[in-house]
């Protein structure tokens, strides 16, 4: 049985965009920034019929795109934060002293859209080429947050952990095809560190002192991958045009595609609406 209780993927002449136009659309907080790829030898040039992404030769043509939206199919839940204003027991001066701490787990933005949601090729395609960015997103901790609660890591490149809190904190890390980490963060501590490998999953974080604390990272090997915006919208630019398997993750549900198949069109975007049960959450 399948995970998905709707689908769709029309041409780009029947395109309506969901609560943005293509433009507007913010691929999240925790994606990689835009990058050039082209198909070895030009665009207009397919790959060897050894296997793309999918066991799928590339079509020959110029990149697509992939934009859509993650979605709750049902009525939204309220959930209680994790640590009411003026309630820690820990560091209270700072953590919880101006506003609760919300419980990040499962953010529903505007027509139930999904924040926090990975999307992301399950294999790096094979006959492209693209630049591995110099930079990376970095990770903060304030008010006893982690911010952003989600974020997309290169395999081999660099990233900042700062503490912006005038209190200590610890980030706990346990990828699994990565050596982990426990990092203690003083205050307006600063570190640099990097993972190796990519992760097929994505993996929690947290932090010793404060155990609400907890963020979630994917380490990847190539630019086709986003994470959804506050209502639940993503775009994956510059994908090669054909035939793909996606993956599609969120922390309370886990896999909610393991490796689900879409057709990206040559030269035009490909939309896509994905929606889920409650009950996949937990809820």
């Amino acid at each position: 049985m399948r995970n998905l209780t709707a689908l769709v993927i029309v041409p780009a002449a029947l395109l309506v965009v969901i609560g943005c136009d293509l433009a507007s659309i913010d691929p999240g907080g925790g994606a990689v920034s835009q990058t050039t790829v082209s198909v070895r030898g030009g665009v207009d040039v397919a790959p060897p019929p050894d296997k793309g992404n999918g066991g799928e030769p590339v079509v020959t043509g110029p990149p697509g795109s992939l934009v859509g939206t993650i979605s709750l199919d049902g009525t939204a839940p309220e959930l209680p934060p994790l640590v009411g204003k003026s309630a820690s027991k820990v560091d209270s001066s700072v953590c919880a002293a101006a506003e609760a701490i919300p419980d990040e787990s499962l953010v529903v933005g505007d027509n139930g859209g999904l924040a926090n949601v990975f999307v992301y090729l399950t294999k790096k395609p094979k006959g492209i080429e693209f630049e591995v960015p110099e930079t990376q997103p970095f990770l903060d901790q304030e008010t006893c947050i982690f911010k952003p609660h989600t974020l997309v890591f290169w395999a081999g490149v660099e990233f900042e952990l700062k503490n912006s809190d005038k209190v200590a904190h610890n980030i706990d890390a346990k990828p699994s095809m990565n050596s982990g980490f426990n990092e203690n963060m003083p205050p307006g501590a600063s570190v640099t560190k990097s993972f190796r490998n990519p992760e097929a999953l994505p993996f929690q974080s947290t932090c010793a002192i404060h155990p609400w604390m907890r963020f979630w990272t994917l380490i990847v090997d190539h630019p086709f991958v986003a994470v959804t915006d506050a209502n639940g919208n993503f775009e994956i630019p510059n994908l090669p045009a054909g035939k793909h398997k996606f993956r599609v993750f969120q922390e309370r549900a886990g896999q909610l595609e393991r490796s689900i198949e879409v057709v990206v069109a040559p030269g035009e975007p490909t939309k896509v609406e994905w929606k889920y049960p409650a009950s996949k959450f937990g809820l």
